[in-house]
């Protein structure tokens, strides 16, 4: 029977700790995905930048009026899609829209989006949590934005011409559509283990990169 002190005890230790680090490396490794967050952090900065603009343009609208130039190159944008649109038309659906606070209402719940989609870019980026849950109400919050300016848009514009009215639908359509997909991007983080294991709260430290656990590993081996 060997004894406490044997060869074969010895190795058999240093083999059960060699096992036991490389199953903590491969469960390290396994959530160690730097790819996904970074790529979501770049398609959430980018949707904040967007809807940032919209936002801070309808504000900027119901707060001044929109200008004379931006009309008629919006007429002239209808008139080529097919739209029998005058200028007098659009001129008076820009102020139903403002006597409602269309742009008002649709500036304050884009940008608070905007903001939201801003914060969980950075979150992304640095690989930390909340950033899916972030990004998931910023884009439940888009969503809603779309299909509530869609059916504002569309149901004053249909009471002054159709053309009016068929292109705020659409808008509304193809905004929740981009939102939509944005989310179930974003819900892949929170539904999937490897999505929740490449995000760290703040108060953990940062994945070690695979090459550097197996480097740490043989050193102290070593």
């Amino acid at each position: 029977m060997p004894s406490k002190n044997s060869p074969v005890k010895a190795t058999s230790r240093r083999e059960s700790e060699k096992v036991e680090k490389n199953i903590e490396t491969e469960e390290l490794n396994f959530g160690a995905d730097r790819i996904s967050p970074a790529i979501l952090g770049m398609l959430m900065m980018a949707g904040a930048g967007l809807l940032g603009l919209v936002a801070l343009g309808s504000l900027q609208i119901h707060a001044m009026g929109m200008e004379l130039e931006a009309k008629e190159s919006a007429v002239y944008g209808f008139q080529q899609s097919g739209n029998n649109i005058t200028f007098e038309q659009y001129d008076e659906f820009i102020d139903d829209m403002r006597g409602e606070n269309y742009y008002l209402i649709a500036g304050i719940i884009g940008g608070v989006a905007a903001v939201g989609m801003a914060g969980s870019s950075i979150l992304f980026l640095n690989r930390r949590r909340p950033a899916a849950e972030v990004g998931i109400a910023s884009n439940i919050l888009a969503i809603i934005q779309a299909q509530w300016t869609s059916s504002i848009g569309s149901g004053l514009g249909s009471n002054i011409a159709p053309g009016l009215g068929n292109t705020y639908f659409l808008m509304g359509v193809t905004h929740s559509l981009v939102a939509g997909c944005c989310l179930l991007f974003v819900s892949s983080m929170v539904l999937t283990s490897a999505g929740r294991n490449s995000l760290r709260p703040w108060s953990e430290p940062d994945i070690i990169p695979r090459r550097k656990q197996k480097s740490e590993a043989k050193a102290e081996d070593e």
